[in-house]
């Protein structure tokens, strides 16, 4: 079997200058837990994934709420 026969075609990517609470709410809507890193060019700048995402967004113990904090 060839990967092409099993990849998906149609990608959902983001900018590397998106906002992390604009690409957590696209993997939870969509049930992603990976998106393609795309430049302006449309070229694969990286990948990033839910963990990732996860690990950058404040802890559930701070004071600082989500607005706050992408400030």
């Amino acid at each position: 079997m060839y990967v092409d026969r099993i990849m998906t075609r149609d990608v959902i990517t983001v900018k590397s200058d998106a906002k992390l609470a604009r690409i957590a709410d696209q993997m939870q809507k969509r049930k992603l837990r990976h998106l393609p890193v795309v430049d302006d060019d449309q070229h694969l700048v990286g990948i990033i994934s839910h963990r990732d995402v996860q690990r950058a967004e404040p802890s559930w113990i701070t004071t600082l709420d989500r607005g706050e904090a992408n400030y």
